[in-house]
């Protein structure tokens, strides 16, 4: 009988920068979880054995007997593992097909998972008919689960390699905290084809473009009465200058998911001070934070000092899976 898997079935993992313990995270998480029936999937290609930034040895995905794993067919050819493929799914990438299949004895293995959304939503769905828990592996310094609906929970990886200044780290860390937070809108969007939209009383204007210049002539615009502004896909810093630019205020910027507001600073100053309220279509619930205090080309953080810094600026667990593992 299969095992009733919780609310957060599908987990995935994150990181703020390279070399922040990612994948750490996920050996840990996947030894913590050896009395389900793991699937483990990633978006795109990770777990290299060289570090292709800083060049330095990696820590490797060890997989265990009756794990569910998808990755691409070269993968498995390279690995020393025996496996049963459980389904071919037609989805290919650069290094050949993605294959679900059951692992009957433990090693390492490089995981290349699907390259989109859609394509990792097609393969989540095979997955959970034989898996309890799934872990993704997401790709380095982005998020990438925008509007997939089969994603439970995100745990984020944090580390001394955002910034050699701990608390540049910490900051950046708890920015990305609270935009987990952000709420979840209430407008329904009517055109699914504009880049963006301006809701006004008068009705909405679409742009099928985000060229600033388009954006500005509206922004600009003393005679519209600007009440939301939906911008689908990157919120880009250009894109983010020209509204503080105009000076505009008391509205709501929604953009898709936490992801797209995920590289702005200091502009978020300036949205607030404009009492700009910021908002998303889509929302994702941030378990927990794990920390890397190693940064492997300059001096490392105190671990002590790093975990009381995070617990004091985020209100979220914070576990040392380093000291953990």
């Amino acid at each position: 009988m299969t095992k009733k898997p919780d609310k957060h079935q599908v987990i995935g993992i994150v990181g703020l920068a390279k070399n922040t313990g990612k994948t750490t995270t996920l050996n840990w998480l996947i030894k913590k979880n050896l009395n389900e029936t793991i699937g483990l999937t990633s978006v795109g290609l990770d777990g290299e054995k060289m570090d292709q930034i800083h060049f330095l040895p990696k820590p490797r995905i060890m997989v265990y007997q009756t794990m569910i794993v998808a990755t691409a067919q070269s993968c498995l050819d390279e690995s020393k593992i025996s496996y049963d493929v459980i389904e071919k799914t037609n989805l290919f990438t650069s290094i050949g097909e993605i294959l679900v299949v059951r692992i009957k004895s433990e090693g390492y293995l490089v995981i290349a998972g699907p390259t989109t959304n859609q394509e990792l939503s097609s393969v989540l769905k095979m997955m959970k008919v034989h898996a309890t828990k799934i872990f993704v592996d997401g790709a380095f310094n982005r998020m990438t689960f925008s509007n997939l609906d089969e994603i439970d929970g995100v745990i984020l990886a944090t580390g001394a390699s955002v910034s050699p200044n701990m608390e540049e780290t910490v900051n950046q860390t708890r920015r990305i905290v609270d935009l987990f937070n952000l709420k979840k809108t209430s407008y329904r969007i009517k055109n699914s084809e504009a880049k963006i939209i301006f809701s006004t009383p008068q009705g909405e204007v679409y742009l099928d473009d985000k060229k600033i210049a388009s954006i500005e002539n509206i922004l600009n615009d003393v005679g519209i009465s600007i009440q939301k502004i939906y911008v689908k896909g990157a919120i880009s810093e250009k894109l983010m200058d020209a509204l503080i630019l105009s000076r505009r205020s008391h509205y709501e910027l929604i953009g898709e998911d936490p992801s797209r507001f995920i590289f702005q600073s200091r502009r978020f100053k300036y949205l607030e001070a404009l009492n700009v309220d910021l908002s998303v279509v889509k929302t994702f619930k941030l378990l927990y934070v794990t920390m890397n205090p190693f940064r492997p080309t300059h001096q490392s953080y105190d671990a002590n000092e790093f975990m009381k810094a995070l617990k004091n600026n985020i209100n979220l667990d914070v576990i040392d899976v380093m000291r953990e593992e």
